[in-house]
């Protein structure tokens, strides 16, 4: 069995709070695509300010994503923002390390343990997506390599499912 691979989203919102109803309204509005809660644990955690989690059905018929993905949330650590700055500098990222240090909280989404599972890979990028237009923060990818945004993840998940590119 692999290592764990995490994208974690960096948002600008209390830790332990998951705005589910801005993330399935944005799933619809934004990206054409929806967004079910399955599952709901920690919510008296949230209350407290602690991690919870949540599972959740992401759907994109155009893309034909169908999966079912987890986000955990927990409260931003200096050490996420030293893996951030370094992610900023190799992937030539400008700025995006300054909005993840004003990001008090961390949503972390499992992705597949192996890199051929295309269709989980491109779930789990469009449920950053999704999670980055929420929370207003930058993405960082299991391979710690760069920093990006909404349209980042959204074109890495095209491009795995050989869909057309974003247009300006």
């Amino acid at each position: 069995m692999g290592e764990v691979r995490q994208y974690w989203v960096f948002a600008q919102r209390p830790p332990a709070a998951l705005p589910l109803a801005e993330l399935v309204n944005s799933a619809r509005s934004h990206f054409r695509a929806s967004l079910e809660v399955t599952s709901e644990t920690g919510l008296d955690a949230q209350r407290r300010g602690d991690t919870s989690v949540v599972t959740l059905r992401l759907r994109h018929d155009g893309l034909g994503v169908d999966d079912v993905l987890t986000v955990r949330t927990r409260a931003s650590q200096a050490d996420d923002l030293v893996l951030a700055r370094a992610a900023e500098l190799q992937g030539k990222a400008a700025g995006m390390a300054a909005l993840a240090e004003r990001c008090p909280s961390v949503w972390v989404v499992d992705a597949p343990a192996s890199l051929s599972d295309v269709a989980k890979e491109a779930a789990s990028l469009l449920l950053c997506a999704v999670l980055a237009s929420v929370g207003l923060g930058p993405v960082l990818p299991p391979d710690r390599a760069t920093l990006f945004g909404v349209r980042g993840a959204r074109e890495r998940a095209d491009k795995l499912l050989g869909a057309p590119a974003l247009q300006r």
